[in-house]
């Protein structure tokens, strides 16, 4: 049976032969699909023929769209123009993660100063809401906190969702595009992503930032002389350096598997860093 969607005035078809049909106005005079076939398209109104079991029906587009988010959009149509509408535009999210004193927030930093991410730190947020007044999750957080235990990962990926909204994501226009400092952490904040938030936006990229360990530790031990932060004694890094590895192992392996995992030699220096992190981003952007 022949699959017809119709979103605003962007058409994706399917044909009883099982082909994908887009239409985007700025394409050649003849384009093709993923199967290789071509479909003719005059001036800017296209039509496709898709037959149903209930009969047949023709459907027109007048805008430049781009395939559901899981196809690529047509040659000529750009990058930064793409539009999806699931509850208006998907967000674009690049995760970057890495070890203690790896660089996380300043390379998230200039992706948002130089590129126009918008920066997300999930330690800050739950920083943020544990004392907003009048916060729904503000008390599941202090709990988890009180009794040392971690925040549940369910929580933390609403929390992105919630702060993502504030930030325009969602609306129809132009995708926002996030870059989230530290975040998943350990298996189990990958599966309170997947539960919570994966099918609502598209995941760019996992970076990360591949530090030695020494310059990690002398990086921390640097930090300590002026933060002040207990986390940064001696002592403290050690540990934080173990569980670290032994937490984001499995994540870099699921990544791998999945084709989004992009690794880039933290030990140079800032500027150097991000010119591997720009070259990542902007090649997920083109690719997805």
């Amino acid at each position: 049976m022949a699959l017809m969607q119709c979103l605003g005035t962007s058409i994706i078809g399917a044909k009883p032969n099982g082909m994908m049909v887009s239409f985007a106005r700025g394409a050649p005079a003849s384009s093709s699909c993923h199967s290789g076939q071509k479909v003719p398209h005059p001036q800017l109104q296209w039509k496709a023929w898709c037959g149903a079991a209930a009969g047949t029906a023709w459907l027109c587009g007048r805008e430049r769209r781009a395939f559901a988010s899981h196809s690529r959009p047509f040659a000529g149509a750009r990058a930064h123009t793409r539009l999806r509408a699931v509850e208006g535009t998907k967000p674009e999210v690049a995760f970057v993660i890495g070890g203690p004193g790896s660089g996380k927030g300043t390379q998230c930093e200039l992706a948002a100063k130089e590129l126009g991410f918008l920066h997300l730190s999930a330690g800050e947020l739950l920083r943020q809401e544990r004392s907003r007044e009048g916060s729904t999750l503000a008390k599941e957080i202090e709990e988890a906190m009180t009794a040392a235990k971690p925040v549940p990962s369910e929580v933390i990926a609403k929390l992105l969702e919630q702060a993502m909204r504030e930030a325009g994501a969602w609306k129809d226009g132009p995708a926002a595009r996030f870059v989230v400092d530290g975040y998943p952490r350990s298996e189990e904040q990958l599966r309170g992503f997947q539960a919570e938030l994966s099918s609502k936006v598209q995941l760019l990229c996992c970076i990360s930032l591949e530090v030695e360990r020494e310059e990690m530790r002398q990086r921390l031990l640097g930090r300590a002389k002026s933060s002040g932060r207990v986390d940064d004694e001696e002592e403290v890094i050690e540990k934080r350096l173990n569980t670290f590895q032994a937490d984001t192992d499995p994540l870099l392996d699921f990544f791998k598997a999945e084709g989004q995992l992009q690794k880039v030699n933290g030990n140079n220096s800032p500027d150097d860093v991000f010119q591997e992190v720009r070259n990542c981003l902007q090649a997920a952007e083109a690719d997805c």
